[in-house]
């Protein structure tokens, strides 16, 4: 068992490569932070949310952050290991600047996901390599795919979402998007059905807010939205400073939400509630 947990390029007899195993349990168990990522369904616009904590109380809170821009349209969240999230950023940003510079446009998001994964499949390959212990979900606009939300693990893997969770609540999170889903679909093929399949008052809730005056076609909306489950599922009462929030439209790109519009939505859900 040893001699295959040591090397990266060798699968046991099981057909594991322990190191990519591991690195996966870095990316999820390392900062103890889960991540949402889900679009409207106009989509149009898709956000972000990320939890964050601070550790240490003599460090400054805005230099913590794993939440990055690549591109005017392009954000990411990194769940893992810092210092790989920072390494992965600045080779996102040298991937899509050179792009630009030999098409003369903005790369697009899945294609510079598949660029990466490439990469970080590569890492799995070589002996003097090792896999980032990061998982890093994408999100942007596009004028021909309209919102867009990749995900990329260690392995190399990637794939597009309609909604995602990573962290070590992402089967909790992952089921209510799931459930949220399969509501949205029930409602659009069968709307008759669906009060007989689904009666969870905070699912309903969530789902077809009436006492909110906010469009419900806007970036705010969808915030309210993303916040409203992560509370919900995992139970907590966020402050404006535990919270990472991006967003990517149409009409805006793609920008971080500062400390004081996060309180701004923090305070329009209280009101709601």
């Amino acid at each position: 068992m040893s001699g295959y947990d040591r090397h990266i390029t060798i699968f046991s007899p099981e057909g594991k490569l322990f190191q990519v195993e591991y690195a996966f349990k870095a990316a999820i168990n390392q900062t103890n932070l889960n991540s949402l990522a889900i679009m409207n369904d106009k989509k149009d616009i898709s956000v972000i949310i990320n939890e964050k904590k601070v550790t240490d109380k003599l460090m400054e809170p805005e230099t913590i952050s794993y939440l990055f821009k690549i591109t005017d349209n392009i954000g990411i969240i990194v769940n893992g290991a810092i210092p790989d999230a920072k390494n992965f950023t600045l080779r996102c940003k040298s991937e899509a600047a050179e792009f630009q510079y030999k098409n003369g446009f903005e790369i697009p998001m899945d294609v510079l996901c598949k660029r990466m994964s490439n990469l970080a499949q590569l890492y799995t390959q070589r002996a003097f390599m090792r896999p980032l212990g990061i998982i890093v979900t994408f999100i942007s606009f596009d004028d021909e795919k309209d919102a867009m939300i990749y995900k990329m693990d260690p392995a190399g893997f990637y794939c597009g979402y309609s909604a995602t969770a990573t962290g070590p609540k992402q089967q909790e999170l992952n089921s209510h998007l799931e459930k949220l889903l399969k509501k949205k679909q029930l409602k659009e093929s069968r709307p008759d059905d669906l009060e007989r399949k689904y009666d969870d008052e905070d699912d309903e809730r969530i789902e077809n807010d009436e006492t909110t005056n906010i469009d419900k076609n806007s970036w705010e909306f969808l915030v309210e939205k993303g916040i409203r489950i992560m509370s919900e599922v995992l139970g907590q009462d966020y402050k404006q400073q535990e919270l990472e929030i991006g967003v990517s439209s149409k009409a805006t790109g793609f920008f971080k939400l500062s400390v004081d519009q996060i309180e701004e939505r923090l305070a329009s859900i209280a009101e709601q509630d």
